[in-house]
């Protein structure tokens, strides 16, 4: 389903938009062998078209679809338009894949939020899956809150969580989901491996598989999961999988998480102000986090060792991680 009126302002939530910048970053080492200026995109631009933009200005994609079932979303979203190229359509995302027939090489972004639609959210991708060809690329973003299989109840227990996910999965979810999975830090693990059984099922029958290239948790108000992956041809999969990582350069891009039963690397970046990031940009990459830390004289969590880890984090992905600044006009 797409985005809402209500979401959360684009510049507030800075874990989300490394998860973007990673995004464009991938496509980037695909654009070494296919050409994604090529591609159709089709995605959830909410008012601001904010990916579209961005990868119009980056690739010159010129075939862009934009999906909004809210109307005065989709009202403000045509008048926000950036560029001409951008078809807005005012229908949810189960419609649009319902009648979907692909012409040409396909990004898709099916940036889902809401936590008590996850079943229909993988049947749309599972029926996506199935309408793609190899080369494809699909990026799907998954609400992660194991709290949200309590319904009303207050309960934290592993047990009733996870039998309430097996009555809305039924056959999707996988067997390698178990209840140790239903915390709040484990279940990002539990949903990639349900992705890995939905993939698998729907091309079971097709000469393609669904490679995954990177996997991302990360909270800015709610925990979510975000997996890219790209379709390749079924045949000699081990092969194919090595030479398209290591022709792209994926396979030595620190970013990438090429193995289903890998845990999600998690995004948890510190909210640094100008200075703070200045100090930090400086230390790094020679000094140990230990040293930043030290330098800084502060921590940005109550416990040493997760403020460590957040540094640890930023380091990571620093490339990535937003600027934001005020401009006066």
């Amino acid at each position: 389903m797409a985005s809402t009126a209500t979401s959360i302002p684009y510049q507030l939530r800075k874990n989300k938009i490394i998860d973007r910048y990673a995004f464009v970053e991938i496509l980037e080492l695909i654009n070494r062998s296919n050409n994604i200026s090529d591609y159709t995109y089709i995605g959830f631009g909410g008012h601001s078209l904010e990916d579209f933009k961005y990868l119009h200005y980056k690739f010159g994609m010129t075939k862009m679809i934009s999906l909004e079932q809210d109307k005065e979303t989709w009202k403000r979203q045509k008048f926000n338009k950036p560029v001409s190229c951008i078809e807005c359509l005012n229908e949810s995302s189960g419609e649009f894949i319902r009648k979907f027939e692909r012409e040409n090489n396909t990004i898709v972004w099916l940036d889902y939020t809401s936590p008590k639609d996850l079943r229909s959210h993988l049947l749309e991708f599972q029926s996506l899956l199935t309408t793609l060809y190899a080369n494809d690329i699909v990026k799907i973003t998954l609400n992660a809150n194991p709290s949200a299989l309590n319904g009303n109840s207050n309960s934290t227990d592993k047990e009733s969580r996870f039998k309430k996910l097996k009555s809305i999965l039924g056959d999707l979810i996988s067997a390698t989901v178990t209840s140790d999975l239903m915390i709040h830090k484990e279940y990002p693990k539990a949903l990639f491996l349900i992705l890995e059984r939905v993939a698998k099922l729907s091309l079971s029958s097709l000469p393609i598989y669904f490679q995954p290239l990177t996997c991302f948790a990360y909270d800015d108000g709610q925990q979510m999961l975000s997996v890219t992956g790209i379709l390749l041809e079924k045949g000699k999969e081990i092969d194919n999988t090595k030479n398209f990582l290591s022709n792209s350069g994926i396979l030595d891009w620190k970013l990438s998480e090429i193995i289903w039963h890998d845990k999600p690397t998690i995004i948890n970046v510190p909210d640094l102000t100008i200075k703070e990031r200045l100090l930090v940009d400086s230390l790094l990459p020679d000094h140990p986090i230990e040293k930043v830390q030290e330098e800084l004289g502060f921590l940005f969590s109550s416990k040493a060792e997760e403020s460590l880890k957040m540094l640890e984090t930023y380091a990571f992905f620093s490339r990535q991680a937003p600027h934001f600044s005020r401009i006066i006009f």
